[in-house]
């Protein structure tokens, strides 16, 4: 065999390792861009809540109220009643969503030694979308009502004005669970009443005048919410 058949032999083999080298290299590469293509798939998308239209929320939680802390012209219930005290309280709320605002009614009930106390009105929210938490601040007002007092003829009813704050945490795309803190001012008055009690006491005299004072309530509970 001549020098330049030497030369083909050389040159054909060169070329072909090239070329198995060359497929070696491709086949690696393949599936590395199919790796990176299925992490990529397979990344979790950020979450937003931005899209809700509908919410609902069901509270638990303590409270304290000060019929007459604020503020007293006179005297709202029997000196036989106390005037604060520390209960449980539950509530409800639902409404609509529009992006970082929600807007809807709110009920909460309070239960105390001497009395109940219930307010009912509507509530404006802001929400700030992070992810699966969401902070927001909320703002009240409608009407409170004391129940439950020892004497029916004594009624106490006005308004209140509510402030408040907290967290949620999505747990699932349309469940979270979150904590809440609120403070109100309640404007209370009762029309006056003859109790025909002979006790002498000057309190159950001025229960003949009608009264009226500034209460404050404040509330931490826990929140569990639904959203759609």
């Amino acid at each position: 065999m001549g020098p330049q058949s030497d030369l083909g032999v050389l040159l054909g083999a060169l070329v072909g390792a090239l070329w198995a080298g060359h497929a070696e290299a491709a086949g690696a590469v393949r599936p590395a861009a199919n790796v990176r293509s299925a992490e990529t798939a397979e990344a979790p998308k950020s979450q937003s809540h931005l899209s809700e239209l509908f919410y609902v929320n069901a509270e638990l939680g303590t409270e304290y109220v000060g019929l007459e802390t604020l503020h007293l012209s006179t005297e709202l219930v029997p000196s036989t009643v106390n005037r604060a005290d520390i209960g449980p309280a539950v509530g409800v709320g639902a409404g609509l969503r529009l992006a970082f605002l929600t807007l809807g009614p709110r009920f909460r009930f309070g239960e105390f030694r001497d009395w109940d106390l219930w307010t009912i009105g509507a509530e404006v929210g802001f929400r700030a979308p992070l992810g699966r938490f969401e902070p927001w601040l909320s703002l009240g007002a409608g009407f409170a009502k004391v129940g439950r007092l020892q004497d029916s003829r004594v009624q106490v009813s006005g308004y209140d004005g509510r402030l408040g704050a907290g967290l949620d945490y999505y747990f699932a795309d349309h469940f979270s669970i979150g904590g809440a803190a609120t403070a109100e001012i309640l404007g209370l008055t009762r029309a006056g009443v003859n109790l025909n009690r002979s006790t002498g006491s000057v309190n159950d005299d001025l229960l003949k005048l009608d009264g009226s004072a500034m209460g404050l309530a404040v509330m931490g509970a826990v929140q569990l919410g639904a959203h759609l």
